[in-house]
């Protein structure tokens, strides 16, 4: 967290103290409030593997995992059945829901696998989440309605058994849903019904959902906002199918965080205050960090053994970042070089690998890289690429700036080449003579291209050079990505907000930061932080 973080608490606390823009919260049971989510799947494939045993013989084929997240998960548990068997071309009469346990029909087999969750539940026992827990004890603290929405109709067992049920003041599930004619997810009808029992419109009340088909829901809903639990690291999926926040789960957020979220949609729904936003490409868009360090480690390394002996000191990784991340090539093999007294003319960029020179230096590692890059290949960042996703479907322009020559033949290895709108790489700085890092002409150049002002543009990047040219060049927001655990640095270096990995954050939290950057800069709503001692400081 950040300065930002600090100030944004503080102007909630002052603007609404415990006032929230949100009444209610509508939690999904399964995977959501309760760990019944491997119980249901391994209650299905019991089902359907019985079933298919019988009806194809012993080279059926088993239901699997994605089968559960496609066709059943968050579904009521005969349509559930039906759209699994669909999947599979086989077509049964509905039947009646008292059907017995086994009859051919979908409520035949919708009844056997109640029976088999039962028999799992009662030998394995029932865990909630946590942090699901903790969030609905804060939320009844301060005076927000709480209720579940769930297609199982074993709900209010599965509740009783974990110790929850005093804590939900109103359920919707399977039973309710059978008894008035509520259809099933992906329709809203169930939360629909449980926000009108809280006596809470839509606009003013949060769902919580782990399925595609619930945040679906959620969606067609219109509710205030949908909250994403990405248990099967489907983050991708979910937030595609309308969740407007996404995490693995809820951890250490807070009441407060949910109605910053919800202000922020409200206030810019999917306009966000920045027009454009630029990556670098080694540490942000591609993991090919430990690529180059290696490539340059054998080149320094072979250059120096040649012209000290054994003796030499050896390139570091603290050197590497030090002297040569982020920075042209040529620039970083004679801010190395320097650093160990070293002084080589300049030479011309066509000098032979291996010449005494500068550029005969960084020929060498070009060569060693693509060696390494060939023969381990490329593996972009996943948060970054669903970030990059995001932010196209949003109309956000979309650009990449790099000191590296080999910029476009990574992106076209990674399947990345066609979501950038411009490339201003290490072969276009030399064409165009442009500065390399830590000055910000390459930031500058591609939002130039994008037709952005810098004040409407942000910058990702992973280096001390880069996030000095963010500085200097005057862009709306520096997102720093400390992927060699630089956070301080990063900071200290004009990087705005920093964090491990892009993670679950959205075009919301971008938006948030971007504001309050323009809202204050760096005048803050508080003058003075007073620490415990032990156990904080």
């Amino acid at each position: 967290h950040t300065l930002l973080n600090l100030d944004m608490w503080v102007l909630q606390k002052k603007a609404h103290g415990r006032t929230f823009c949100f009444d209610a919260v509508v939690f999904d049971l399964d995977g959501v409030i309760t760990q019944t989510a491997k119980v249901h799947s391994l209650a299905w494939k019991a089902t359907f593997d019985d079933f298919l045993r019988n009806t194809h013989g012993h080279t059926f084929n088993e239901f699997s995992d994605q089968d559960y997240l496609t066709y059943v998960d968050g579904k009521p548990r005969y349509d559930g059945v039906q759209s699994f068997l669909q999947s599979r071309g086989i077509i049964l009469p509905f039947g009646d829901k008292n059907d017995p346990p086994g009859k051919a029909t979908i409520c035949g087999i919708g009844n056997v696998k109640n029976d088999k969750f039962l028999e799992v539940l009662g030998a394995q026992g029932i865990d909630p989440y946590p942090s699901t827990v903790r969030l609905i004890r804060e939320l009844r603290a301060s005076g927000i309605r709480v209720g579940v929405a769930s297609s199982s109709k074993n709900c209010e067992f599965v509740l009783r058994t974990a110790g929850l049920a005093d804590l939900v003041e109103t359920r919707v599930d399977g039973v309710v849903s059978a008894e008035i004619g509520l259809k099933g997810k992906p329709e809203p009808d169930i939360f629909l019904a449980a926000a009108g029992n809280l006596r809470c419109s839509p606009g003013r009340t949060v769902v919580f959902e782990d399925a595609v088909s619930g945040v679906q829901a959620g969606a067609r809903g219109h509710f205030g906002l949908v909250v994403g639990l990405a248990r099967e690291n489907n983050a991708d999926e979910l937030k595609a199918r309308g969740a407007d926040v996404v995490f693995d789960d809820w951890g250490n957020h807070t009441v407060a965080d949910l109605d910053k979220w919800v202000r922020n949609k409200r206030t810019v729904g999917r306009v966000p205050s920045f027009d454009c936003a630029i990556f670098d490409l080694d540490g942000v868009i591609t993991q090919t960090a430990k690529v180059h360090s290696r490539a340059w480690k054998a080149t320094f390394d072979e250059f120096l053994s040649k012209r000290l002996g054994r003796g030499f000191q050896e390139f570091t990784d603290l050197d590497y970042l030090t002297y040569v991340d982020g920075k042209p090539r040529y620039d970083g093999v004679q801010s190395f070089l320097q650093s160990r007294g070293i002084v080589l003319a300049f030479g011309d960029k066509d000098d032979p690998a291996g010449a005494e020179t500068v550029c005969g230096i960084g020929n060498v590692k070009n060569g060693k890289f693509l060696e390494v890059l060939n023969t381990e290949g490329i593996e972009p960042y996943p948060s970054t690429v669903r970030l990059i996703k995001e932010l196209r479907a949003a109309g956000v322009r979309v650009g990449v700036a790099s000191s590296s020559k080999n910029c476009e033949f990574v992106l076209k290895t990674a399947g990345l080449l066609e979501l950038m709108e411009t490339r201003v790489d290490g072969v276009v700085s030399l064409a165009m003579g442009l500065e390399g890092k830590p000055a910000p002409d390459i930031f500058l150049t591609a939002a130039k291209n994008l037709g952005c002002s810098p004040e409407r543009t942000i910058v990702f990047e992973d280096a001390v050079s880069g996030v000095q040219a963010g500085a200097k060049g005057g862009f709306g927001l520096v997102v720093g990505l400390a992927r060699e655990d630089n956070q301080d640095e990063l900071t200290a270096n004009g990087a705005d907000v920093v964090m491990a990995d892009w993670g679950g954050h959205t075009l919301l939290n971008l938006d948030m930061w971007v504001l309050q950057k323009k809202a204050h800069g760096r005048t803050f709503c508080f003058d003075a932080v007073v620490f415990d001692l032990d156990g904080v400081i």
